[in-house]
């Protein structure tokens, strides 16, 4: 009777646990009442460092900067520089905690933003999450080289990078329409 009541007690435990909640993660609002759900790092299946070059554009305003990023053990980081060196934003992501700080940078050009927008372009779709405001649908679509969020049925982001090959070396392209900025990545993995 005894063996019957532990083997009881190990089935309750995993399911106690499906009962409650799942803790609630951090979202990046990438188009008027659309929200990304930030994947878990681990999401995109591998480690990795790459530097890029990011060039965004928000109206006739531009800015240029460094960044280097690093994946991998449950972490997501991102540093910004400008052309001096000066770190304009830092991103630290774990899953569970985002800490973001930016520095002289534009309004416009959230740190929340560049991280969901490299999202968007390099971490499997399967692992994209996207949740809209009621009555707002929205949908994330992919065909080689490209994908895009369409919500109300209009094209609210595009995202271009090479169809073939490693992503994370060449060109990528974000263009958001629903907030009206552009974001041009090039990017070279310094260690895959």
């Amino acid at each position: 009777m005894r063996r019957r009541t532990i083997l009881l007690g190990a089935l309750a435990l995993p399911l106690a646990g499906c009962l409650g909640a799942e803790p609630e993660r951090p979202r990046a609002t990438i188009a008027p009442g659309v929200r990304l759900v930030l994947p878990s790092p681990d999401a995109l299946g591998r480690s990795l460092r790459a530097v890029q070059i990011v060039v965004a554009r928000h109206g006739p305003e531009s800015l240029a900067l460094e960044t280097h990023v690093e994946i991998g053990a449950g972490r997501f980081g991102v540093i910004g520089l400008d052309a001096a060196g000066r770190r304009l934003v830092s991103i630290e992501w774990d899953g569970q905690d985002l800490a973001a700080r930016a520095e002289r940078l534009p309004a416009e050009l959230r740190p929340e933003n560049l991280l969901a927008d490299m999202m968007l372009v390099y971490f499997p779709i399967t692992s994209l999450w996207i949740e809209a405001d009621a009555g707002r649908p929205a949908r994330l679509t992919e065909t080689p080289g490209r994908r895009a969020l369409v919500s109300e049925g209009r094209e609210r982001i595009v995202l271009s990078y090479p169809a073939t090959g490693e992503r994370w070396n060449g060109k990528a392209l974000v263009e958001n329409r629903g907030f009206g900025y552009e974001v041009e990545i090039h990017s070279s993995l310094v260690q895959p």
